[in-house]
This record gives C-alpha cells, sequence and structure tokens, in this order.
C-alpha cells in the first residue's frame, strides 16, 4: 500500500529480479505475470455484470476465484481489448473444482519447478463499485486473491494506495513475508534531467568567491524542500513528463507547471543568495496541522525496525499493519530497514516518548517555516532520531570500535540552545545544561563546533558536529578543529569530561576514536538516521 504515483507498480517487476539474487534456486521465481484493473489502457481486466453479484458471501468468493481463473487464461491467451472485460459468473463452479482448473492451466504453461509471482495491481477497482455492497465486494475481490494465492508454485503481490480490507489484519504478517522496495526519488537525478530546477540548485562553489555558511544552508534546506515537493507530484509524473507523455500545457501537466514556475522564481531574484531565498520560500509546503494520531509503533518506525524474512516478532507484525511502510536497503544483504514514509511519520505520534513529537515539529519547520537558516534539515533529522533512541534505550554509543565511549542519558526533552556565547569559544557554562535535555543549535548566528550537544548523569558534555560534505578534508578538519578544543578546555575543568562526534554519513570510511573525538563515517553515520536514512539523498550538501 502506498500513494498514487510512488512508484508501486514498478516495485513488483523489481521484487521479481531481485528474488533471483536475494534467495537460493528453490524460491527464486522463474516467471512474472501482471494483472492490471486500472491505469493500463486498453490492457485492464474488467467484471461485466457487477450488479449479479452474489449476496452470500460464500458464493461471492467462489465468483471470485472463478474471475481469477479467468482472467489467467485471459492473460497467458495474450488477449487485449474488449477481450479482457469478463461477464460475472452466476453460477460459477465449487471452489475445489476452481482449484483442479487453475492447477491444470499452469501445468500447461509453465515447465516442472517453475514459480510464478502474479501482480494484482489496483485489485480494489476489478468490481466496479455498487453501493450498499462494500462486504460483498470485498468477499469477491477475498476469493479471487485466495485462489491464485493457494496455487501450487504461485505467489500472489498486491498492490493498491490503502491497507487491504479484503485479508483480515492478523493474518496479513502471515502472508507477505517479502517486502518490496518502492522506488526513492532521486532529487539529484532529477535536477540534472530538468533544466528549469538548475538554477540556482545545481550552482556550484565556483560560482562564488567564498563559500558561504548562510548559502550552504539555504541549499541544504532548497534541496530537502524540493524533494518534498516532488515527491508530492509523485515519480509517475516526473517520469512521463521526461517521456514527454503528459504534454506541454501547464493547465493540465503539474510538473511542467512547477517547473515553470520554480525557473521563473529564480529568474527574478537579483543574486544568487536571493534566488537561493526566493526558491526555498516557494517550494516551502503550507503548514500543516496533521491529525497526530496515536501509534504505539511511532518511535520504532522512525529508528527502523530490522526484517531479516525470519518469523515475526510481535514489533514486526504491528508494522506490517501500516500503510506506507519504506523498505531501506542496509551494508548486509540479509537483513532490510522497515520505517514508514516521511509524511506518515510526520503524522503520528507516541505517547511514551515525548521527545518524538518535539523532533517532529523541528523537521517539519524545515518544510513549512519562512526561517529559512536556523540549521540544516540534516542537523534537524539526526536531532530528531537521536533523542528517540537515547529516550527508548537510555544510553548513546556512536561507534562501534574500539574506545568508542558508551554514553548513559535518557532524553525527556529536545530543546533549542547555544553552548558558546557568539564565537567567543572559552565563553560556555556547563553547568546550565540539563542531564536529560538534548540541544539542537538555532543558527544564525553560527555556532562553532557543536550541531547537537547534550550533558550526562555522568558529568560527560558530548558535542555532536553534523557534516553533511562528501569531501574528507572538510570533515578531518571538523574532527581536528574539535580536538584541539577539546584539548584546550579540558584541563581547566575537573567535574567534567568533554567528549566529541562528528558524523559525516557521506564520507565513506571506518569510524574511529582519536582525541577525545569519535568520527563516525558513511554506513555508520548513515544507521544512526534510522528511518530517515530513506532521506540521505535529500540531505546531502
Amino acid at each position: 500500500a502506498a500513494p498514487p504515483g510512488s512508484g508501486k507498480t514498478a516495485s513488483g517487476l523489481v521484487a521479481f529480479l531481485d528474488s533471483a539474487e536475494k534467495y537460493d534456486e528453490t524460491t527464486s521465481f522463474t516467471h512474472y505475470l501482471y494483472l492490471a484493473f486500472q491505469n493500463n489502457e486498453d490492457e485492464n481486466f474488467r467484471v461485466a455484470g457487477s450488479q449479479k453479484l452474489s449476496w452470500s458471501l460464500v458464493n461471492a468468493e467462489t465468483q471470485g476465484g472463478a474471475f481469477a481463473v479467468e482472467c489467467l487464461k485471459r492473460l497467458l491467451a495474450a488477449e487485449s481489448g474488449e477481450k479482457r472485460t469478463i461477464d460475472l459468473d452466476v453460477n460459477p463452479p465449487p471452489r475445489p473444482e476452481t482449484k483442479k482448473t487453475l492447477k491444470r492451466l499452469l501445468d500447461k504453461n509453465f515447465p516442472e519447478g517453475a514459480r510464478i509471482l502474479i501482480h494484482v495491481d489496483e485489485h480494489r477497482k476489478m468490481l466496479p463499485l455498487v453501493p450498499g455492497r462494500e462486504v460483498e465486494s470485498a468477499a469477491f475481490r477475498r476469493g479471487f486473491l485466495e485462489t491464485l494465492a493457494n496455487a501450487e508454485r504461485v505467489e500472489v503481490f498486491a498492490t493498491y494506495t490503502e491497507l487491504p480490507v479484503e485479508i483480515p489484519s492478523d493474518a496479513s504478517s502471515a502472508t507477505c513475508r517479502i517486502p518490496a522496495p518502492v522506488p526513492p526519488l532521486d532529487v539529484d537525478q532529477v535536477i540534472a534531467e530538468f533544466d528549469e530546477l538548475q538554477n540556482p540548485t545545481a550552482k556550484t562553489a565556483a560560482t562564488r568567491r567564498k563559500p558561504a555558511g548562510e548559502q550552504e544552508r539555504l541549499q541544504a534546506t532548497l534541496k530537502f524542500r524540493l524533494a518534498a515537493r516532488l515527491t508530492k507530484v509523485g515519480l509517475l509524473g516526473v517520469h512521463l513528463d521526461k517521456a514527454g507523455k503528459l504534454g506541454t500545457d501547464l493547465k493540465t501537466n503539474d510538473f511542467a507547471h512547477f517547473c515553470h514556475d520554480f525557473a521563473a522564481t529564480a529568474a527574478q531574484a537579483d543574486n544568487f543568495t536571493h534566488a537561493l531565498q526566493q526558491c526555498v520560500a516557494f517550494c516551502a509546503l503550507p503548514p500543516f496541522f496533521p491529525n497526530k494520531k496515536v501509534d504505539p509503533n511511532a518511535v520504532n518506525l522512525l529508528l527502523g525496525v530490522p526484517d531479516n524474512n525470519k518469523e515475526a516478532s510481535d514489533d514486526d507484525n504491528l508494522v506490517r499493519q501500516i500503510g506506507d511502510v519504506v523498505v531501506i536497503r542496509t551494508a548486509d544483504p540479509n537483513v532490510n530497514m522497515l520505517t514508514s514514509s516521511l509524511w506518515r511519520l510526520l503524522s503520528i505520534n507516541d505517547e511514551r516518548y515525548r521527545v518524538y513529537a518535539g523532533g517532529q515539529n523541528l523537521l517539519a519547520k524545515k518544510l513549512t517555516s519562512t526561517d529559512l537558516l536556523s540549521g540544516t534539515p540534516l542537523e534537524h533529522a539526526y536531532a530528531w532520531v537521536l533523542s528517540c533512541l537515547s529516550a527508548k534505550f537510555g544510553s548513546l554509543q556512536f561507534a562501534d570500535c574500539e574506545d568508542s565511549p558508551e554514553f548513559k542519558f535518557k532524553c525527556k526533552g529536545l530543546e533549542a540552545g547555544r553552548l558558546f556565547k557568539g564565537n567567543d569559544l572559552t565563553q560556555y557554562d556547563v553547568e546550565k545544561l540539563e542531564p536529560d535535555v538534548m540541544y539542537y543549535v538555532e543558527e544564525p548566528p553560527d555556532h562553532p563546533r557543536a550541531d547537537i550537544f547534550f550533558r550526562t548523569e555522568n558529568n560527560e558534555v558530548v558535542l555532536i558536529d553534523i557534516g553533511g560534505s562528501f569531501l574528507p578534508g572538510r570533515i578531518n578538519f571538523k574532527r581536528n578543529k574539535l580536538a584541539r578544543w577539546i584539548e584546550q578546555e579540558q584541563p581547566k575543568h575537573t567535574n567534567v569530561s568533554f567528549h566529541g562526534v562528528v558524523l559525516a554519513p557521506f564520507v565513506k570510511g571506518q569510524s574511529s576514536t582519536t582525541d577525545g573525538v569519535t568520527l563516525v563515517r558513511g554506513e555508520g553515520a548513515l544507521q544512526l538516521l534510522g528511518g530517515l536514512r530513506q532521506l540521505a539523498r535529500w540531505l546531502k550538501n
């Protein structure tokens, strides 16, 4: 279940191709069949005579099973157009007979040892809506799906915009054990493909004499907002426009209209900084006040739930009943990470952890606020995840490497704050820091050495610097500056110990701890983004 235009239809073919790589020969799919009920031009299957639907739920299921076999017959016979419209059978054969007919059909058309993935797309549309017959319609679709799914050598992959009502929620986890990743939006590729979006997003450092902190924060916010806006347009709109299938009429082509207005906004600016400001404002989403539905699994989804395709745990069962599930690939090919889309994470709440709502509001502001410079989306994403991680487990360890310390810290609040007075690195007061609060920095003015910081009950002050650059030299420069500050300031304090952390998700390499600073590179830093790792491409400077 995923929103329109999000790529769920394409994910079926991806799952088929991926099966050979992820599973052995006894479980890999050999054939892929696509049964579409909408958005497939004259290749859609349809039911004629829906008013003949039985009032008996058992009989309605039997009708649905017979319809499934007839659809498969016509698909394998390469029938199209009007021949894909099938009359509803008022007196279908009994379910056991339908099962035998399906077996004979499969044996005739597929070799021994074949494993078939049948993709049922837009299954809720297979039967025209009959007012007052929703229960019987669901029974018809259930019979359709169960008939195919119960056949030997067959797996059924059903896609729709909402969770299925045909299958009981307590049975869904048992039948859906192979997650199919929906393709994420690659905002960099979209910018590269469409000229209208390249000014000012594609401006390089060569266009200005010195990289300016204000410009860098504006660029980071613009990229994040642009990606968010494009997901609202949908991947389908982006691809169809590139293929020239949406036409040039701005009244009917939402994506072309957006690109046109984006380019016009940038062209009206007086200079590069002004262009950034105008485009950031243009890409802002309107303020939204979502219905914060209480979900006891919200923090689990934000942190990401590992899924190794073994028997589901209780938490896993709960995750699988949530729409808009996102599957994140990790460095371990045998373990995926389950989370939910950004939009769902922003619309649910977990009353057990107060910091969830605090981090949620912080990141939401990067999509809607007119305050353009108070930190970057990457910094706010880390603040949200790290605060919830410590709130749940009562500690934080940033790297799995030798000498990497574990900090006993159970976060109860996420607040804006500044450690230093201005840019003077010798003027600070650690005593004012609450031991159960994580602080994030609001800029401007610039705040040196730390974007996030906290104090533990053991009087450890941890300064976290977030590096969104992909240049190793810039990341090492951050680490060295933080190490020098700790070396200079630590001798002045006997009751407080300073520790530094640099998170560099876009620089490859091993993590390490030296001179009181833990440098977390690449995969290690991406893991600390939890479920927000899905946004990594949006957050890269």
